[in-house]
Parts: structure tokens; C-alpha cells; sequence
């Protein structure tokens, strides 16, 4: 990342606090986002750039919320006016609060969508544009193993997070025939010791292993490195990475030209939901080609079809 310059949005503490500090460190230009302010009023962006400076790193601030348009706009112009480009945009800020379903209230919803996932949205696009005209980059998006696998009690949390993971995987493919890499990494720390309710106890095996620094590593090195390729999606926790997919098993093929009938669907359904073996996609299309593959590997292809 030397001499490379970097946006990490929701940069006033926490883990992309530790993304800022852990960027400089190699190097990079850091543009510090976040909307939030200190007890005492002052913007944490600003305060964070400072600091930043303070140890010889290039760093400024961008105070601007990313759920809003020209905002969005605004962290990627002040990278380009104060460093000339973009080469990484990580995609960090948030929100976080619970509730089930049927409490969650309305406004809480579109506030914890507004803020996740249309400033991923938002930024992505603004800097996707910079990054097309300048032959490439990188963006990384955070998602969460509660919006891969779910919680109780989390429904906004898990349906933002999960229309990002969405959302990058349109980008990776999207970006390809620019240079533009797009990752998804779904972060765990302890980054409010004593303060989030029932944290402690669930982070307490990690011991100091629950510290964002060591997340932090693994975005530099997912936003960085040509090495981590595109259309991943990463979990991070405890200084422990692992890759997370999602597979498509071969399924059940209804016989004849005619739609199955609904007992014919239950006799097949072992064999329906069973993942084995198991196909990774790149993309929607894929699954067509497996279909029409399987078909064709019956031998009776004309006869399904009813041609």
C-alpha cells in the first residue's frame, strides 16, 4: 500500500479505526470517514487524521455521511483533491442495534438499510467511477456472519448485511473488465469491552485474540494485494481467516416433459436438498450451464423437454 491512497469509511474507532491505523503502517494515503463526534463534540475523523499524521503517515478527514448521495461523493472527491486517486475503498461504516421482527419499528429498519446498505452502495459507486478512468482498484465490503448464517434478534442487521453480500457479488463481476477487485470480509472483535451487552462473555474464549488489530491485517492484505483476487467472501475472527461460500448441490431432475407433481417432489427431496457434490458459482449463469448440462448427461434430453 506505500504510496497508495485508501478511504475507509466509519474510521473514528473500532475496527476501521484499526483499518486506518493498520493502512498507515504500510504506507498508505488514509482518508478517515465518520459523521461521529466525542463527548466533547469533536469530529472523530478529524481527530483520527491528526493522529495519523502525528506518526509521519499521510491523512485526512472526510466528515460525510456515506447514506447520503452527495456525501457518498464528497469522501471519494476529497481523496482525489488531496491525493489525486482512489486505489482502495473499505467499506466499513455502520451501525448496529437489535430487536425481533415483530418489535423492529420501521424507521430503525430503513435507518440500519440506509446506513449499511446503501452507503456501501453509495461510496462504491462514486469510487468504482474514479477507479474505472484510472485503470483499476480495489473495494472492500463488510459483511457479517450474522447476515451469512443469522441471529435472533438481529433482522435489520442480517438483511443489510445480507443485501451487501449481494451487492458484491454484482460488483466483482462488474468491475473484472475494468481492473477493479471487490472482496467481502465478515469481521468479529471486541471493539466495546464492558459496553455490548453479553460481549464479554462470548469473546471472552478469544482472550486478546478479540482485538480488532487482529482483523485488521487481513483487510489490508484483501484491499491491497492483487493476490486476493476478486469475488471472495472472508470471515475474520480471532486470528483465525477462513474463506465462506455458498454451493449449489446437483439437485433432482423431474422426469418427463411435464411439471412434477407435488408427491413426485416429495419422493425427491432427500436427494433435492442434499449439497453433495457441492458447486461454487462465479456467476447466475453458471447454474443455467449445470442445468442444461444435466439434462444433457441424461441421454433423454428431447424427452424432458418435450420437444
Amino acid at each position: 500500500m506505500q504510496g497508495r491512497t485508501v478511504i475507509v469509511t466509519g474510521a473514528g474507532k473500532g475496527l476501521g479505526r484499526a483499518y486506518a491505523d493498520a493502512f498507515a503502517r504500510e504506507g498508505a494515503h488514509v482518508v478517515v470517514n465518520d459523521i461521529a463526534t466525542d463527548e466533547s463534540g469533536e469530529p472523530l475523523a478529524e481527530r483520527v487524521a491528526e493522529q495519523l499524521r502525528g506518526t509521519g503517515a499521510a491523512a485526512v478527514s472526510a466528515p460525510y455521511s456515506v447514506a447520503d448521495p452527495e456525501g457518498a461523493e464528497a469522501v471519494v472527491d476529497t481523496a482525489v483533491a488531496h491525493f489525486g486517486r482512489v486505489d482502495a475503498l473499505v467499506n466499513n461504516a455502520g451501525i448496529v442495534y437489535g430487536g425481533s421482527l415483530v418489535e423492529q419499528a420501521h424507521e430503525d429498519f430503513r435507518r440500519m438499510v440506509d446506513v449499511h446498505l446503501m452507503g456501501t452502495f453509495l461510496t462504491s459507486r462514486a469510487a468504482f467511477r474514479r477507479m474505472a478512468e484510472q485503470g483499476g482498484g480495489s473495494i472492500l465490503n463488510t459483511v457479517s456472519t450474522i447476515g451469512l448464517f443469522g441471529m435472533a434478534g438481529m433482522a435489520s442487521y442480517a438483511a443489510a448485511k445480507g443485501g451487501i453480500l449481494g451487492l458484491s457479488h454484482v460488483l466483482a463481476i462488474e468491475g473484472a473488465e475494468h481492473g477493479i477487485r471487490v472482496n467481502a470480509l465478515a469481521p468479529m472483535a471486541d471493539t466495546n469491552p464492558g459496553r455490548t451487552k453479553g460481549a464479554e462473555e462470548f469473546f471472552a474464549p478469544m482472550g486478546r485474540r478479540a482485538a480488532a488489530e487482529y482483523v485488521a491485517p487481513f483487510a489490508v492484505f484483501l484491499a491491497g494485494s492483487d493476490a486476493a483476487g476478486t469475488g471472495g467472501v472472508y470471515s475474520a475472527a480471532g486470528g483465525r481467516y477462513a474463506r465462506v461460500a455458498t454451493v449449489l448441490g446437483d439437485g433432482w431432475i423431474s422426469p418427463g416433459p411435464n411439471p412434477p407433481t407435488v408427491e413426485e417432489i416429495a419422493a425427491g427431496f432427500d436427494t433435492i436438498r442434499d449439497l453433495r457434490p457441492g458447486h461454487e458459482l462465479e456467476r447466475m449463469q453458471e447454474e443455467v450451464r449445470l442445468i442444461n448440462q444435466r439434462l444433457a448427461e441424461l441421454g433423454n434430453t428431447r424427452a424432458l423437454v418435450g420437444e
